[in-house]
């Protein structure tokens, strides 16, 4: 519900990750949110927000989408 944290040794603090929405999940006619990269924790995660289209500042908290993601390093 507007993010997510991913659980992965693979990244580090200089990785690239590349996001796409594969399936809106559950969400239904909720707003869906624009991804972003969030905070990288190297050798350990990194988190995937879905900000609210109508306020840059605002997580889009209905957001339930399936994220596919690929880090490059």
């Amino acid at each position: 519900g507007g993010t997510a944290t991913i659980s992965t040794t693979a990244v580090t603090a200089s990785s690239k990750i590349i996001l796409t929405r594969q399936t809106v999940g559950s969400t239904g006619s909720a707003a869906l949110g624009q991804l972003s990269v969030g905070t990288i924790v190297a050798g350990t995660s990194f988190v995937i927000n879905a900000w609210s289209v109508a306020s840059a500042t605002a997580l889009a908290t209905t957001d339930v989408s399936n994220i596919f993601w690929m880090i490059v390093n």
